[in-house]
């Protein structure tokens, strides 16, 4: 479990940005401004299984220090199955060649040997949020936009996932109830006041539930909730505490919707828990202030007669500082150049048609 010491946060008009990474280099399958899925996969890379060394300067009766000069190939790259991956020439067409034994990936030539990494299944890594791809990683990822509303919590079990919400509790200091769920939790992300019952927890597993939010866990809960194959978030931290009644009311009122649980991140962007409920495809681009909103066209303005044009990108919830160092409201621009930028709302023109 991950505490975070900080106040659960309920922002209903957030755009967030989160970054789908590989563990290791492979195949981006999505472009820039392509709307995602949830279940969408967006890159993939071949699974490794193992390690495989072949003592390659022994069939080809070469010194052990010399086999590099005789690569076909060069480290780094995909193998397949009786490709040649050495040659040894000699006189009157008696050559050596020293073919692939498997399917893999050379990884290292040291010492006389090959390693080989032996390739098994693609890891597929999904979206998991609706949104639009702002950025691609070479190799590794994407970048996911969305606009929505956006729960930051206090505790996680370290695990990501989505589904549609679906209310399991009268209030927000009742726990879990499970015969006002039904079948219907297949599928389903529950929201509950609190969680009382560990059995519960493990039979909601087996019924094939996608995810629990609820305002707080006991220690023991907690340890427990790490075993768990879907995500656990709790909003308001550890111990018996009830759901945060604005929280609890808004999740309430927002049963049938769309949510992804973002578990927290460590890296060096250090992020707490999230719980995301993204708008609609359609209202993505929806206005937030004076009719501009993200995909609006819009014109800055600024001294000068070069006023250049661009599409708004994300629109930012607090005020940030100007050039002159003054915090006014406004929103990130990508100009027609690929240049990005903060511009006031006053010096921004909305075009229309």
């Amino acid at each position: 479990m991950t505490l975070h010491t900080r106040v659960t946060r309920l922002d209903e008009s957030a755009t967030v940005r989160r970054t789908r990474r590989l563990p290791y280099p492979g195949e981006v399958l999505t472009a820039v401004g392509q709307q995602v899925g949830p279940i969408q996969v967006v890159a993939r890379a071949p699974d490794y299984l193992d390690y495989q060394i072949l003592r390659a300067s022994d069939a080809l009766e070469v010194k052990a220090e010399d086999l590099g000069q005789y690569l076909m190939v060069e480290v780094g790259t995909h193998i397949e199955r009786g490709t040649p991956i050495m040659h040894r020439p000699g006189l009157f067409g008696r050559s050596k060649i020293f073919r692939s034994p498997m399917d893999g990936y050379l990884d290292l030539v040291q010492d006389g040997c090959l390693v080989i990494r032996r390739m098994g299944e693609f890891i597929e890594l999904r979206a998991q949020m609706s949104g639009r791809i702002i950025s691609i990683i070479p190799e590794r990822g994407v970048v996911i936009e969305a606009t929505g509303a956006l729960i930051r919590a206090v505790l996680d079990n370290g695990k990501d996932g989505h589904g549609r919400l679906l209310l399991a509790s009268g209030s927000a200091e009742d726990s879990v109830q499970a015969d006002i769920i039904g079948s219907q939790a297949r599928g389903a992300v529950l929201v509950a006041g609190k969680a009382s019952s560990l059995e519960l927890l493990r039979h909601f597993e087996e019924q094939g539930v996608r995810g629990l939010i609820v305002g707080s866990l006991t220690e023991a809960m907690s340890k427990a909730a790490r075993e768990l194959t879907y995500p656990v978030i709790a909003t308001d931290g550890m111990g018996d505490m009830p759901m945060a009644e604005p929280v609890f009311h808004f999740l309430s009122q927002s049963k049938g919707r769309e949510v992804t649980l973002l578990a927290a991140d460590q890296g060096p962007r250090s992020q707490p828990a999230e719980i995301f409920l993204p708008l609609p495809a359609a209202r993505q681009g929806e206005t937030n202030v004076n009719g501009v909103g993200i995909g609006s066209k819009v014109r800055v303005l600024r001294p000068g007669s070069d006023l250049p044009v661009g599409i708004v990108i994300q629109i930012q919830s607090l005020p940030l500082k100007n050039s002159l160092g003054t915090p006014l409201p406004g929103a990130d621009v990508e100009l027609d150049g690929g240049e990005r930028m903060f511009v006031p709302y006053t010096n921004l023109e909305l075009l229309v048609g």
